[in-house]
């Protein structure tokens, strides 16, 4: 039996791991220098 098999059936790390997700939804990146340039090109274009 593997080690990893193990960690992934205790049910800290599923909850732990939940708790991550939902906290990687709230916080949603900025977008990039480089984006945030091609959307202002895009818009002066149009």
């Amino acid at each position: 039996m593997s080690f990893a098999l193990l960690l992934s059936s205790l049910p800290r790390i599923e909850l732990a791991r939940s708790h991550y997700t939902s906290l990687l939804a709230l916080h949603e990146p900025a977008p990039s220098l480089i984006a945030r340039l091609w959307q202002r090109l895009k818009h002066l274009r149009s």
